[in-house]
């Protein structure tokens, strides 16, 4: 969840920070109408700018971390949203057992 609303998302180590789809921000309540997209990101698609911003919150199960870093994209640019390194890093670990990944938050 993100800010409360339940969104699909993707784990991605290899992006540096959470990243929202336009549609996903908006159903988290972001302001998307007062957004400046000022920096320059790299996506499969080429590149493009988006919108920094910080997140309230992302809970995943009982994990709850506060005050996320996050980037928002134009619409088009990605088709589903990224669970990025500026969350996955505050995590005491996370691991792939098999087709599993297993997230610990930090006590």
């Amino acid at each position: 969840q993100v800010n409360g609303a339940s969104l699909p998302m993707l784990i991605d180590t290899g992006a540096s920070s959470v990243v929202l789809t336009l549609d996903a921000a908006r159903a988290a309540g972001l302001p998307v109408d007062l957004l400046k997209y000022d920096i320059t990101i790299q996506t499969a698609k080429g590149r493009s700018h988006a919108a920094a911003v910080v997140l309230d919150q992302i809970r995943i199960g009982n994990i709850v971390e506060r005050r996320v870093p996050a980037l928002i994209v134009r619409r088009g640019d990605l088709s589903v949203s990224l669970l990025g390194m500026s969350f996955l890093q505050r995590l005491e670990s996370f691991e792939l057992r098999g087709q599993q990944m297993v997230l610990r938050g930090r006590r």
